[in-house]
């Protein structure tokens, strides 16, 4: 259902989910949909694609988005988010860069998963980035060296992550080391 490039400042759940029983993709982007991730849209489950870029959603994304098994796309950026948390699924292949587009987010929770390949080196987009944590999945490679000096740096949680060798250099500030 495509919704996006409209005025729309909220969206009302609907009273009967029976209309939105076969829904697969709902593309709301590019609206005026601010306050908080609507939690009813996690209740649809047939859901395959959710686009809800470029409005003005705040605050957490609720853990109940776990609850969509079938999706597999799903577009968050550029709205005023500040924690995400994908911790617990079985999401797969390399950690989407899309996630760097997120930049307001402070908490980075994708551990627990079975992502591959190495940390984006476009996650040092996240610049108020306070906690990543990738802890349990199959990455390889070093994390990028601007991502360390960010404030990110001291909370870092990447125990079990050693499926696919994970390199973490670490870097001290010059104020540390005096």
């Amino acid at each position: 259902m495509g919704l996006g490039f409209n005025a729309f400042t909220d969206i009302i759940p609907p009273v009967s989910g029976k209309c939105f029983s076969v829904l697969q993709v709902l593309d709301l982007q590019q609206n005026r949909i601010h306050g908080d991730f609507p939690l009813w849209l996690t209740d649809l489950a047939t859901l395959t694609a959710l686009d809800v870029s470029g409005n003005r959603l705040s605050g957490e994304i609720p853990g109940e988005i776990g609850r969509l098994k079938l999706m597999e796309e799903l577009k968050l950026a550029n709205n005023f988010l500040r924690v995400l948390n994908l911790e617990g699924n079985l999401f797969s292949g390399e950690i989407p860069k899309f996630l760097s587009e997120l930049t307001g987010l402070k908490m980075l929770y994708l551990g627990g998963n079975r992502f591959n390949g190495s940390v984006p080196s476009s996650f040092s987009n996240l610049t108020q980035l306070e906690t990543l944590s990738l802890r349990g999945n199959s990455l390889r490679g070093t994390l990028p060296e601007d991502l360390m000096s960010m404030n990110v740096a001291g909370r870092f949680d990447v125990n079990g992550s050693g499926g696919g060798h994970l390199l973490m250099r670490v870097y001290l500030s010059k104020k540390i080391c005096r």
